[in-house]
């Protein structure tokens, strides 16, 4: 009796290439490119706040319906805080692990989501003074510049008091 057994080779995938597409306040959108791969591997995305990825990470995409060329967003993030990501492709080997044959991790990009309008109240101190309360709403931290006016255009003789600082819960008087 004779037996006949197909083999066929396939190419471990290499290295995808990974671009910040956009950021906002609890967002970013990342593409994960093919690189020098010819074949659209699936692919896994991480995020960590941490730069080593020790702690803090987050990895999504170990699916092969996501495939290299194609945009992921990341929702709810903390405002005015650093990410860095990393990518790598997934080997679709036909087995049980796409992680069995990955490739290596791209460079590690950071970006940081923008901050969040911090909360002003104000309260007159004298009738001179104002008062000025000013927290970081749902910011990580952050600075500061404050303008008060005699004007609604900040201009045309218009007595104008400027502040800059780090962003605190602390109160500000300006007279």
């Amino acid at each position: 009796s004779s037996y006949t057994t197909t083999i066929t080779t396939s190419t471990l995938p290499g290295l995808p290439t990974l671009l910040v597409l956009g950021v906002s306040s609890q967002s970013f959108t990342v593409v994960v490119g093919t690189g020098a791969n010819h074949d659209m591997f699936p692919y896994e995305i991480s995020y960590s706040t941490n730069s080593d990825f020790h702690n803090n990470v987050t990895t999504s995409g170990i699916s092969a319906g996501l495939l290299l060329g194609e945009s992921t967003t990341f929702w709810g993030l903390g405002s005015n805080t650093t990410y860095y990501v990393r990518a790598r492709a997934l080997w679709n080997s036909g087995g049980s692990s796409l992680l069995v044959g990955a490739s290596g991790y791209t460079a590690v990009l950071s970006t940081v989501t923008y901050p969040v309008a911090p909360e002003l109240f104000v309260t007159v101190s004298s009738t001179n003074s104002l008062t000025l309360i000013l927290s970081s709403g749902n910011n990580a931290g952050g600075s500061y510049n404050v303008q008060l006016s005699t004007n609604s255009v900040f201009s045309g003789g218009a007595s104008v008091v400027s502040a800059t600082g780090t962003l605190s819960g602390g109160a500000t008087t300006f007279g």
